[in-house]
């Protein structure tokens, strides 16, 4: 069926060579964790999570955020596929965004506010049954290699990992 070209010693190389390209990327503050309902495709987790930077950069950078490409969210996203479809991504916010509302908002465009009293007050999430989880990195590299590390785990164990993985400029484009 499929055949693992590169063996074990050359997934942990490419592991290894994301993990350092991740080290070399600006701004990475956040590491997401991103889900759907159990059964949800990885296209549908990727359109979400499209979608969710799309409402972000627009929230922080106004309605012409398309025009500043280079001052929006950025970041490399991870997917997985045990037990369901979910996504790891690290992510640098928009350029001038508060981290603290980031980090206590920024799923809320995701997933629905679980209060249903108050879910009005906030903004429509991009999908009814998500769940996202934003967690702020540590300020060394090596909190960063360890998270990236842990965020493509996945390419150690199945080959077809390798191409599971997208920048977030990215997502939605084949």
């Amino acid at each position: 069926m499929y055949r693992d070209i590169l063996g074990w010693r050359g997934r942990q190389l490419y592991k290894q060579g994301l993990v350092e390209l991740v080290a070399g990327m600006p701004g990475l503050a956040f590491n997401v964790t991103a889900g759907l309902h159990p059964g949800a495709s990885r296209t549908e987790v990727e359109a979400a999570l499209r979608g969710w930077v799309a409402r972000v950069n627009r929230y922080y950078l106004g309605r012409n955020w398309l025009r500043q490409p280079s001052k929006g969210t950025s970041g490399i996203v991870f997917f997985e596929d045990r037990p369901h479809n979910h996504a790891h991504a690290i992510v640098a916010p928009p350029l001038g965004a508060s981290f603290l509302h980031f980090e206590l908002y920024g799923r809320f465009w995701f997933e629905p506010y679980p209060a249903k009293e108050l879910a009005s007050f906030y903004p429509r999430p991009v999908h009814h049954r998500g769940k996202m989880l934003i967690q702020r990195l540590g300020r060394t590299k090596e909190d960063l290699d360890r998270t990236a590390g842990y965020n493509a785990k996945r390419i150690e164990r199945d080959f077809r990992a390798i191409t599971a993985w997208k920048m977030i400029n990215d997502l939605g484009r084949q």
